[in-house]
């Protein structure tokens, strides 16, 4: 604590982490501006990584750091400086070019802790060659998880640049983790429900994945899953004009004909039906109704419902209801998930339960207490009515119940 500033920055210098975490710490409390020179020259001269990472991280907390001191170290031989460094220019990166091009050049580095950082820093700019560089990271590291996963964390501003230049490459696109990574773009995409950035990958898909169906099928399936999330659906023009918009006739069309198709796999049924919620719900939703007769499988009635339980209308209770008593356990059980997972649908399934034409022996006590306590007044009343008090269903009543069997 008595040492000058100039013991301060030797200290910077130590083999010893206490030495160097301890004199970084001093020179920030002090923030002397005088031991600017002398860390410039640490952060080019010293022969330890880290005691030129001491240096360039001291600048920044004197805010003294130029770009001239972040270019040195971007070059600096020991990756672990260059990462550092990566970090430390973030914020310039859209106004400084020169340190932009540096940064940007370090997404083909040898080193993987360099590409792995490069990769999340890249989300920070506003250039459509790191939308490219992003896009080649991906390519490259496909296969690993935490590179996906950094790459992933960048593209919200340039999700569809990436995904038209993934898409366009047949060699990734037919992989595995090719396919994922594009599903995960394409969702990305969807929550966003940017009109112009939708078209955009409807046409890219239109464009490259024509020649191979299942794939065009799991990227409209996952863009309309993103766009569900952010409560819309994938639209259908009257008038497709645009590679992208004749897709999504072409796949809605598609998809009706094949979920009331018993010739069908039934696993392709199922994915119909899924692809079916996607698109609008007045255009989907005789074919789902009638999906739910007695004479399709279990698996495709189980679809047709929860598809319906994307539909914010309220005659989905009703169209649930209508068919209670011909329902195998399983679509059961999914009918009543629906009915409780919007108000306005809720009230109808008690009513139809008092009614005798709905059952409700499926429900735990959680939801029973849920119900019990609801906000809706009109659902309160109505469930303590159909299972009394939270305190009848307790254990100890439920023992009390049993004893005079026994």
């Amino acid at each position: 604590g008595s040492a000058s500033a100039d013991e301060l920055v030797a200290a910077l210098d130590s083999p010893h982490g206490w030495w160097r975490d301890t004199a970084h710490r001093l020179i920030y409390e002090r923030q002397e501006q005088s031991l600017t020179e002398p860390l410039k020259q640490l952060a080019r001269e010293s022969k330890l990584p880290q005691a030129r990472v001491h240096a360039i991280w001291s600048l920044h907390g004197l805010g003294t750091l130029d770009n001239a001191d972040l270019a040195a170290a971007l070059a600096d031989p020991t990756p672990e400086v260059s990462v550092h460094a990566v970090r430390l220019a973030e914020s310039r990166l859209n106004e400084a070019v020169d340190l932009r091009k540096k940064v940007i050049a370090l997404a083909s580095d040898p080193d993987a802790r360099v590409r792995f950082q490069v990769a999340f820093t890249l989300g920070q700019i506003k250039d459509p060659q790191a939308s490219l560089a992003l896009a080649r990271l991906a390519s490259e590291h496909a296969d690993n998880s935490w590179m996906r996963t950094a790459v992933l964390s960048s593209v919200a501003e340039s999700a569809p640049r990436v995904l038209v230049e993934l898409s366009s490459d047949p060699a990734f696109a037919g992989r595995a983790s090719g396919a994922a990574m594009l599903e995960q773009l394409a969702i990305v995409i969807g929550v966003r429900n940017r009109d112009g950035e939708v078209e955009q990958a409807l046409d890219a898909v239109a464009a490259h994945a024509a020649c191979n169906r299942e794939l065009e099928e799991l990227l409209v399936l996952s863009l309309g899953g993103g766009l569900k999330r952010a409560g819309t659906r994938l639209t259908v023009a009257e008038e497709a004009t645009t590679p992208g918009a004749r897709l999504a006739v072409r796949m809605l069309a598609g998809a009706l004909a094949s979920a009331g198709d018993t010739a069908r796999p039934e696993p392709q049924r199922v994915r119909s039906i899924q692809l079916l919620s996607c698109f609008p719900a007045d255009r989907v939703r005789e074919t789902l109704t009638e999906l739910l007769d007695e004479k399709q499988t279990q698996s495709v009635q189980v679809a047709a419902v929860r598809a319906l339980a994307d539909d914010g209308e309220t005659t989905v209770a009703n169209i649930l209801l209508r068919r209670w008593r011909q329902y195998l356990p399983a679509v059961r059980s999914a009918a009543l998930d629906t009915l409780l997972s919007r108000e306005r649908w809720t009230l109808p399934l008690l009513q139809a339960a008092e009614n005798g034409d709905a059952s409700l022996t499926l429900l735990d006590s959680t939801r029973r207490d849920l119900l019990l306590k609801h906000r809706n007044a009109a659902i309160a009343n109505l469930a303590r009515k159909l299972f009394g008090t939270s305190a009848g269903n307790s254990p100890q009543a439920i023992v009390a119940d049993y004893l005079p069997a026994l």
